[in-house]
């Protein structure tokens, strides 16, 4: 009788141990991605898998940082018969979580190796290619180029309109050759003959004749907006504000809610590739080193403080527009 009390309750503590361990490890798990939806980014880089952990190292950048992947769809992409790979080369939509980490939104493209880093369709809405690499199509803002094996000139289609991710357009070669074009983008997984995985197929009919390819998604950007800028305030911050004129000038006003008086700089703002928003200020009071201050820009509109500053803090700090 004492035995089977005695076994009783050890099976009664482990389970409460159990639900205890369960609990703590759900509450990790929760409060271990603390996603900000409003910072979302088009990113291109290096996916590493370790430790059944994802990393990432963006094009063009030394540092790597952690990828959350919570609705698993990377899985699939490391997964190749039977066999999990140490890394692949990704182009994805994410969002902003933790401090300057990502959690995957969607998947675009996925490849073994990253040939040219996505060179090849920045400043373009669109790359399409063929399954069977046999035409391309160059898809922006105003015109469609069009490459296709057989056809000795590139036909350049200006003024298209993107209707439903839909373009149409005719020319007239000097050969007196006429030429009509409909691309269409169809949300369709697409697969080409270097085994690169695409998100998205398209369909082409160039007079008459009907082709199959695959799509990846550019990064052309809208024009980053001059405007005002601030940051969400709580005990013990600063408050911030980030006058950014259409003339490139610039203020920066810092209230350090000490008693003393607000600090006025000024100086000129400027855009680098990849939507880093530069700010230089001049001032006899500022140190030179701390007198440049850089930003990434999310969505057109939202700043966050790339490295450390003297004035602003550290790394991460977020300026939003003021309505």
């Amino acid at each position: 009788m004492r035995s089977r009390l005695f076994g009783l309750l050890r099976i009664l503590l482990g389970t409460v141990v159990l639900v205890t361990l369960g609990g703590c490890i759900s509450t990790l798990k929760s409060s271990a991605v603390s996603e900000d939806t409003s910072f979302s980014k088009f990113l291109r880089g290096t996916v590493y898998l370790e430790n059944s952990e994802y990393k990432i190292r963006l094009c063009g950048a030394s540092t790597i940082t952690k990828l959350f992947d919570p609705n698993q769809q990377l899985i699939s992409h490391f997964s190749q018969k039977g066999d999990l790979l140490p890394t692949m080369y990704l182009e994805l939509s994410a969002s902003a979580v933790q401090s300057l980490d990502w959690q995957v939104d969607k998947v675009y493209f996925a490849a073994l190796k990253a040939t040219g880093c996505g060179a090849d369709v920045q400043s373009l809405e669109y790359l399409v290619k063929g399954q069977k690499g046999l035409w391309q199509a160059r898809v922006s803002e105003d015109k469609v180029q069009l490459s296709k094996q057989n056809i000795y000139s590139l036909l350049e289609f200006l003024s298209v309109a993107n209707v439903n991710n839909s373009w149409r357009g005719e020319m007239l070669l000097a050969t007196g050759r006429m030429y009509k074009m409909h691309l269409k983008i169809i949300q369709q997984v697409c697969i080409d003959n270097l085994q690169q995985w695409y998100a998205l197929s398209a369909e082409l009919k160039l007079n008459g004749e009907s082709l199959m390819g695959c799509v990846r998604k550019g990064d052309s950007l809208e024009e980053f907006h001059s405007g005002s800028y601030s940051n969400a305030l709580s005990a013990g911050d600063a408050f911030i504000v980030l006058n950014l004129e259409s003339d490139h000038s610039v203020s920066l006003i810092l209230d350090y809610r000490n008693g003393h008086p607000m600090i006025v700089s000024k100086g000129q703002w400027k855009m680098h590739p990849e939507q880093i928003l530069e700010v230089a200020l001049l001032s006899e009071d500022i140190d030179p080193e701390q007198s440049v201050m850089l930003f990434q820009v999310f969505n057109n509109k939202e700043l966050r403080l790339k490295g450390f500053s003297e004035l602003l803090g550290n790394n991460g700090l977020k300026l939003l527009p003021i309505k």
